[in-house]
């Protein structure tokens, strides 16, 4: 099976946490479980039409992804978030869907960063 490619560039993010290595695997194991769960927020609000509350849940879910500084990502959910403040609903369920499928290569660079920097400690 060909490895993943690496999207986030894990030595950037750990300048940024100040080469703090174990606050960086502590922060990506909490990203694992929380991003998760901002996507679920959006998509309750997409069904629902609420925009305010795609408004926040993109804008957290943008925060959260920001840390990676991988654009791609960031810029979906920034795209959500003037969605919702906006009121537009059009272009939601596309935008999130187009979201979730590069989260999928996103999660899986967490969670092998997760897995070998945990082992190698």
């Amino acid at each position: 099976m060909p490895e993943t490619p690496f999207v986030i560039n894990f030595n950037l993010v750990l300048q940024n946490f100040g080469d703090d290595l174990e606050l960086l695997i502590s922060t990506v194991e909490l990203s694992l479980k929380l991003i998760p769960q901002h996507v679920e927020k959006i998509h309750l609000a997409i069904k629902e039409k609420n925009a305010k509350n795609l408004e926040i849940s993109a804008h957290t879910l943008k925060g959260s992804l920001g840390i990676y500084q991988y654009a791609p990502l960031t810029n979906l959910a920034f795209e959500l978030e003037k969605m919702g403040r906006n009121l537009s609903f059009d272009l939601a369920p596309e935008t999130l869907k187009t979201l979730e499928q590069q989260l999928i290569c996103f999660y899986e660079n967490l969670e092998s960063f997760s897995h070998t920097k945990a082992v190698s400690s």
